[in-house]
């Protein structure tokens, strides 16, 4: 069990003291407002809030304690497990402003708890949440803190380990307790596939289906980012990439600056890292970048503090379209392990079919490629993949068809005689699927040349996750910026 201390004594008595002069600011002496701690921790810390207030305003302050075992709606199915503690609300707390005090602020369920409770004692003038420590991440209700001592980011697995004493304070301390240093990347930047190792991917897989589930919540935001500022710094044009990335931050919370390249400086001569080292100084935390040469993101990451994502370098790599691709089959098919994808179009020029293979290899599966001679890297079968130039030999093979659209404006020269023939001999339509007589899924990274590499009928049909593709990735980015913003000191 590993710890990292997030108080000592000195530290959090110096938090007592700015929270005890924020609520006498609020609280005109406490005229008519009282304080309840909640069992059993939360008890221990407003007891602290107390006594500090008292010695300043020199006078005793109304104080309660509630547990709210009873008022939970878990309470049922936790019989078992009920370790009841005593209740004193010896007032009323009719047109009383309540404080409640708790340690630590997760799901929000005890708070709400805790509001059921306090209105069995009369109707508060309103009502305030103090808490010592708010972990971000998971808030299954939607309520936020009006004081807090300091906000973290944890993962579920991590544990927040209060250690405060009713006396003597000289021993206090407050960690975040990792039971297994893999609940955090190995790198503060996502640069490509090839950085990332298994235990990597399962992270960022398991903390998109947390991510995954509050999508499906009637309020489709966490506050996990609020204090993060992110840098969407696109040089080249995005619908579903640039979309998706700042969907994800908004459903994070996070502060968010949208650049282009169209209509900025750079339009003037300023040089790339001067443009950079603009927005950066804005306070970014994490920049996002597109960019059409290959090596850009890598050479930001280089020059600058922030954390680098890379949303697509030219030819080069795009990591979350890679990503997000094997998440959807992952989901589709239950693993991935031994399965074949095949990935079909324009090899040469994607970006996405060299992270697709990177990581599908990492993970696993069989991967060909097929496409026109022209179009196939000379040496790609050295990644110890299969090449095909016979579309239906590929779709027969593959469990998996992960189809690429036509880069026409990366294309300096004709790779095949027009887009009619390359329709005729590589393109995906209902007829050559039924010929081929297979349960087999489709995949688009999009955006979709309708009538060339893919038909409408096919894009359309039941066997195609492309929607889900697109969904999926909303998820994968809110994983990967959540975790990449743990590692920000």
């Amino acid at each position: 069990m590993l710890k990292r201390l997030l108080f000592d004594s000195k530290n959090l008595n110096v938090t007592v003291s700015r929270l005890c002069n924020q609520l006498l600011e609020n609280h005109n002496h406490f005229q008519n407002s009282v304080i309840i701690g909640l069992q059993p921790r939360g008890i221990f810390f407003a007891q602290r809030i107390i006594n500090e207030i008292e010695k300043q305003i020199a006078k005793k302050i109304q104080k309660g304690y509630l547990d709210t075992t009873f008022y939970r709606d878990d309470y049922k199915n936790n019989r078992k497990e009920l370790d009841a503690k005593e209740t004193s609300i010896p007032f009323s707390l009719d047109e009383k402003n309540v404080i409640i005090v708790d340690d630590v602020l997760f799901t929000g369920r005890t708070v709400r708890s805790a509001m059921e409770g306090i209105i069995n004692f009369g109707r508060p003038n309103k009502i305030e949440l103090l808490v010592l420590i708010d972990r971000k991440f998971n808030r299954e209700i939607p309520i936020e803190a009006t004081y807090i001592g300091k906000s973290v980011n944890t993962i579920e697995s991590q544990k927040v380990l209060v250690n405060l004493k009713e006396q003597g304070y000289k021993n206090d301390k407050i960690w975040i307790v990792k039971t297994n240093w893999m609940n955090l990347l190995n790198n503060k930047h996502l640069l490509g596939i090839k950085n990332l190792d298994l235990s990597e991917i399962d992270l960022i897989f398991n903390t998109a289906d947390r991510f995954k589930e509050v999508l499906t919540r009637p309020i489709k935001k966490v506050p996990s980012l609020r204090h993060i500022t992110i840098a969407n710094v696109f040089f080249e044009n995005s619908t579903r990439t640039k979309l998706s990335f700042e969907l994800a931050e908004k459903r994070l919370s996070a502060e968010i600056l949208n650049f282009s390249s169209s209509g900025s400086s750079v339009k003037k001569g300023e040089s790339l890292l001067d443009t950079i080292k603009n927005i950066l100084v804005m306070k970014v935390d994490i920049m996002v970048i597109r960019h059409s040469s290959p090596g850009v993101p890598q050479f930001i990451a280089n020059n600058v503090d922030a954390s680098v994502v890379n949303a697509g370098d030219g030819s080069h790599e795009h990591p979350t379209q890679a990503l997000l691709d094997a998440y959807s089959i992952k989901e589709k098919l239950g693993n991935i392990n031994n399965k074949k994808i095949a990935i079909i179009g324009d090899i040469i020029h994607s970006r996405v079919a060299i992270s697709n293979i990177f990581l599908l290899k990492k993970l696993g599966a069989k991967v060909m490629v097929c496409g026109p001679k022209t179009l196939i890297p000379k040496h790609i079968s050295d990644l110890d993949i299969i090449v095909e130039n016979n579309i239906k030999k590929a779709l027969e093979w593959a469990d998996v068809a992960n189809v690429l659209r036509i880069q026409l404006e990366r294309q300096e020269v004709k790779y095949f005689p027009s887009l009619r023939e390359y329709s005729l001999y590589f393109g995906i339509n209902n007829k050559l699927l039924k010929s081929i007589n297979k349960d087999l899924i489709i995949m688009h990274p999009g955006p979709i040349n309708r009538g060339i590499e893919i038909s409408s009928d096919v894009a359309d049909s039941s066997r195609s996750i492309i929607l889900n593709q697109v969904e999926n990735g909303v998820a994968i980015r809110m994983a990967i910026l959540y975790l990449l913003s743990l590692n920000i000191k």
